[in-house]
């Protein structure tokens, strides 16, 4: 017994000794992961890593192998333990490919798949918070560390990449570029991503007013033409991030009609011009209503 005690006291020392002299970090231990749906707009379909579906509703698990699905009218979004959120637009197919966390370090490994539609992503960074995400399309790969992007995959599977804040790396072909906050590429299938673009300055809102009362069924929303814009999209949310969203709306006029959310409330508005490309423009100032129109 004593003999045994003492080569594992050997080996231990042997390991410290080991990392002492090269340099090299240990690695680190990685546990399981969860996410859960936070918010749920219609019907959103969640296929099990076996093949069973659920019905999503808040709170509803979501686990490495699992894909998330929207209709034409529905919408949903996924948070997972650290913060960080993905909020799915009409008509998105997303996978979780992998969902780990690493204990000393408080960080956590993001995979997600996107098969098709648009994705928001908010992955915050901060001295506690070092998550790391990849979005994998068809056409190409998001590498992300902190940032505010979105994801879309066009009808021919072209990736569209907008970042919002910090900064992604763009990845297809063999060829990588990157993008800082106000930048946008465009990924084409079976080609190298662009080169980054500016984006489209951002509308400037003039209704409705912050903390307006909204007594109608739908928000009217009325804001200034952008210069070098194709459409515009109009968002609304039950969080200022957006990470929450609850409708939007893409149209050619600067005057539009959301429809309002099936419940009263706070909500946000924010308005995007949208280029040529379909490339998503700067976001603009973000306005709190108060809706309190009851059917």
């Amino acid at each position: 017994m004593k003999k045994l005690i003492v080569v594992v006291v050997l080996m231990a020392v042997a390991v410290v000794v080991y990392f002492a002299v090269t340099g090299k970090q240990p690695p680190t231990p990685t546990l399981a992961a969860a996410g859960k749906v936070a918010s749920v707009t219609g019907a959103v379909k969640v296929t099990r890593a076996d093949g069973s579906t659920v019905a999503a509703k808040v709170d509803t698990p979501v686990g490495p192998g699992d894909k998330v699905t929207t209709d034409a009218t529905s919408r949903c979004a996924v948070e997972f333990e650290d913060g960080s959120a993905a909020s799915l637009s009409p008509k998105s197919d997303v996978t979780v490919a992998k969902l780990d966390k690493q204990v000393t370090a408080r960080m956590m490994n993001i995979e997600l798949k996107l098969d098709a539609g648009k994705i928001l992503m908010d992955v915050p960074q901060g001295p506690t918070r070092k998550t790391t995400a990849q979005v994998t399309a068809p056409s190409g790969t998001i590498g992300v560390r902190g940032t505010k992007f979105a994801g879309e995959l066009d009808p021919s599977k072209s990736l569209l990449v907008a970042v919002f804040e910090g900064k992604v790396d763009v990845s297809a072909q063999g060829q990588t570029v990157s993008l800082s906050a106000d930048q946008a590429t465009l990924v084409k299938m079976g080609s190298a991503p662009a080169k980054p673009v500016q984006m489209l300055s951002a509308p400037g809102l003039t209704a409705p007013a912050s903390q307006a009362k909204i007594t109608t069924q739908d928000i009217p929303v009325t804001f200034a033409q952008v210069q070098g814009a194709k459409r515009y999209l109009v968002e609304l949310a039950k969080n200022p991030q957006f990470t929450h969203v609850v409708a939007e709306v893409y149209s050619d006029a600067t005057t539009v009609s959301v429809p309002g959310p099936a419940t009263v409330g706070p909500y946000y508005v924010r308005v995007s011009a949208v280029n040529d490309l379909g490339l998503q423009g700067k976001l603009s100032e973000v306005r709190m209503v108060s809706y309190v129109f009851t059917r």
